[in-house]
This record gives C-alpha cells, structure tokens and sequence, in this order.
C-alpha cells in the first residue's frame, strides 16, 4: 500500500493534470466561441442579403407583370389589324372573282362577235 506521501504526490500530479485539460478545454472552448460567434455574422450578412434579393426579384416581377400587360396588349391590336387585314384581303378576293367572271363574259361576247364578223367577210 502506498504512503501517505506517495498518495499526496500521486493526488499532486493528477490536480496539475486536471489542471493542464481544463486550461485546454477553456482553451478549445473560447475558440469553439470565436467561431460560432463568426458564423452567427455570417448568418446575419446571408440573411440581409436575402432580403436584398428578395426585394429585387419582388421588384422584377413588378416589372415583368408590366411589360407582360403591355406585350398583351400589342398582342390584341396585332391580331386586330391581321383580322382586318384578312378581312379586307377577301374582300378583294372576291371583287377579283367577280372582275375575272366580268372579263370572261366579256371575253365570250367578243370572240362571238370576232367570229361573227369573221364568217360575214
């Protein structure tokens, strides 16, 4: 069994060994601090930013929704001036067949009178 001085000197050395972990341990922890402390800037400077580009894109599609309406609207008066130009472009479509029928007619009447004129020389 050991002494009593053994036992103290024992008890001596594990007390400056406690001693050297826990300077250690406050140590690492004061880091550990140093860096939770960083990142919680860090999350601040991402949340921040966020917002910013929150307020961006908000601003864009406020922007997109009005040239979206404007680009509608071009849109209808394009396919309303196309309608009516469709419309008119029948019109003449049909005016042209009634002007070929006319010519036509037209065309019979004097090959019959060239004919008849023809047959009476």
């Amino acid at each position: 069994m050991p002494t009593q001085e053994e036992r103290l000197t024992t008890l001596e050395q594990t007390q400056a060994n406690f001693g050297d972990s826990i300077n250690d341990l406050n140590h690492h922890v004061t880091i550990v601090i140093g860096i939770i402390q960083k990142q919680e800037w860090d999350v601040r400077e991402i949340k921040n930013s966020l917002r910013a580009i929150d307020g961006r894109l908000g601003s864009f599609d406020s922007r997109l929704s009005f040239f979206d309406g404007h680009l509608s609207s071009f849109e209808r008066s394009v396919n309303s001036r196309f309608e009516t130009q469709e419309t008119r472009f029948d019109t003449l479509e049909t005016r042209f067949e009634t002007q070929d029928k006319k010519l036509d007619q037209i065309m019979g009447i004097l090959t019959t009178l060239t004919t008849k004129s023809d047959q009476q020389t």
